[in-house]
């Protein structure tokens, strides 16, 4: 009987786990496409894009988290809510103050990448220790994430078209992580159903 209630647990998580990594991996695969084609994107363009695909995957993060139980997510589900609030967070003032120079936003850009970077990974390895599914595809992203903020960080004076172009990479590169994580979920809840 413990065996079943552990099996049926892990498959919805992971039934839920491939569909938030599924919206949150398409989302940032469009807006790094478009920062990517249109590198000369206005200053003001990357500013509210980026600051509505924060505000965006900060609320799936957080409601991913609110809406698995505490059994089934453990110690990271209160991490995932903190950075999903962190996010909505710099989202919100990218967006209200879309006059922002560009070292300020270089700053709220780099701060919530550090930050997440950091509340991710420790997510991440709090899952590992508890053999959640999908800890590594949580930490691969925590650590794109905390790559950015390195790199912005390093790049205080880089242009907007610069700044537009680390942006759109690190979109892809997390995007692409989230839509593998995503499509390794379902075939993990599948596969658990399988065995029900």
């Amino acid at each position: 009987m413990a065996d079943y209630t552990l099996i049926t647990g892990a498959a919805r998580s992971a039934r839920r786990l491939w569909g938030v990594s599924l919206l949150r991996g398409a989302v940032a695969v469009v807006v790094g496409a478009f920062l990517l084609l249109d590198a000369e994107a206005t200053f003001r363009v990357l500013v509210w894009l980026l600051g509505a695909l924060l505000v965006v995957d900060g609320i799936v993060a957080a409601v991913g988290a609110l809406r698995t139980s505490r059994e089934e997510a453990g110690a990271a589900r209160g991490w995932w809510i903190l950075l999903g609030v962190l996010s909505v967070a710099a989202g919100v003032v990218v967006m209200v103050w879309p006059g922002l120079t560009v070292a300020l936003f270089v700053w709220v850009v780099a701060v919530w990448a550090l930050v997440a970077g950091v509340v991710g990974t420790v997510a991440a390895l709090r899952a590992r220790s508890r053999q959640d599914p999908g800890w590594d595809w949580r930490l691969a992203i925590a650590l794109i994430t905390l790559a950015l903020g390195v790199v912005v960080v390093t790049r205080t004076d880089a242009l907007a078209e610069t700044l537009a172009l680390i942006v759109a990479l690190y979109l892809l590169a997390s995007g692409i992580v989230q839509l593998v994580a995503a499509l390794s979920a379902r075939d993990r809840a599948k596969a658990l159903a399988a065995v029900r």
